[in-house]
């Protein structure tokens, strides 16, 4: 069993146990199903016609390359920890909406690429898995061919460290280690898996878990499935939010996303519905490149609200310093 098939495996069954969860973990299990079913009938047509490899290379950097474009974008986590330097992020923020007190916040968000820890990762890899030795060099045979250096890229992680703060009085701050790595699929699918371990002076400890698959539609249409388990370690307190989003790029200085999501939690030891939300987010950047303006108008259905509708919108300028 693949390493895709053993995340995909013990994230949709860890979901799986939520009574309330079953239409969306299953159609969570339908997306992969469906992608396997038309992926090998794409592959039979394409089989006398270009290797395999070289196929799915070629149909797996169409969907990377339309998710990289777009998570940078719209200033993803997932953007600023594959870039090969260090980003800053600033937004104040305004949200006005139903039943709640106009609120003002400042984020600060700093991406660290440490070159020492992305090293340090690589040598663990070797040591653990020989990914540096080459078995032609091994006159003994005795170094299974399966390690060589090029399948480094099958454990290859991706590390990052990030630090955090928000608000003005009193300010939230935090800081968090974050390890993901991708899984190529077929045709114009991709599989992506992170995990962060983090702490802050609001939450304190917390866990996360993200598993989502992103499907590339057209060039400039993009959508995701989207995955999460989070867990406080301070406070016991275990939720979940899952959802699809569709993400449109317009042209070169405005992309739009559209946003579904249903989010879980435990009270009293069982899973219960805590909220579902319907939201778009309309980003535009500036001639200047590192300025975006961002609208998120939201439609939530919350129960503290008693599940009655509630209307937000939340406007933010966002600056960007380092790589963008």
């Amino acid at each position: 069993m693949s390493e895709v098939e053993l995340f995909s495996s013990f994230f949709y069954d860890r979901l799986s146990v939520m009574p309330s969860c079953w239409i969306f973990t299953l159609a969570s299990l339908s997306i992969l199903i469906i992608q396997g079913m038309t992926s090998l009938a794409f592959a039979q047509e394409l089989s006398e016609k270009t290797p395999q490899e070289e196929w799915k290379k070629e149909i797996g950097e169409e969907v990377n390359t339309l998710a990289n474009r777009i998570d940078s974008y719209f200033g993803q986590t997932r953007a600023d920890d594959e870039r090969s330097g260090s980003t800053l992020r600033l937004a104040p923020q305004l949200q006005v909406g139903e039943f709640m007190t106009p609120q003002t916040s400042v984020d600060l968000r700093l991406n660290l690429h440490l070159r020492n820890l992305e090293q340090f990762g690589h040598e663990i890899g070797d040591k653990l898995f020989g990914l540096n030795s080459d078995p032609s060099d091994d006159p003994t045979g005795s170094k299974p061919s399966g390690t060589s250096k090029s399948n480094r890229e099958e454990w290859n992680w991706t590390k990052s460290i990030e630090t955090h703060a928000a608000g003005l009085a009193p300010p939230t701050y935090g800081v968090l280690v974050r390890v993901r790595k991708n899984y190529p699929g077929k045709r114009k699918w991709i599989h992506r898996f992170w995990w962060s371990i983090g702490w802050d002076n609001d939450l304190l400890w917390e866990n996360n878990a993200n598993f989502s698959s992103d499907y590339a539609i057209g060039k400039n249409l993009l959508f995701r499935w989207f995955n999460q388990w989070t867990y406080n370690m301070s406070s016991s307190l275990q939720t979940t939010s899952q959802g699809p989003s569709f993400y449109q790029t317009v042209s070169d200085h405005l992309s739009v996303s559209y946003d579904a999501r249903m989010n879980m939690a435990v009270e009293a030891g069982a899973w219960v519905l805590d909220n579902y939300s319907f939201g778009s987010t309309i980003r535009r950047r500036l001639k200047n490149r590192w300025i975006f303006l961002e609208v998120d108008p939201m439609v939530d259905f919350g129960r503290s609200h008693f599940f009655q509708r509630q209307l937000s919108v939340l406007a933010k300028v966002e600056f960007v310093f380092g790589d963008i």
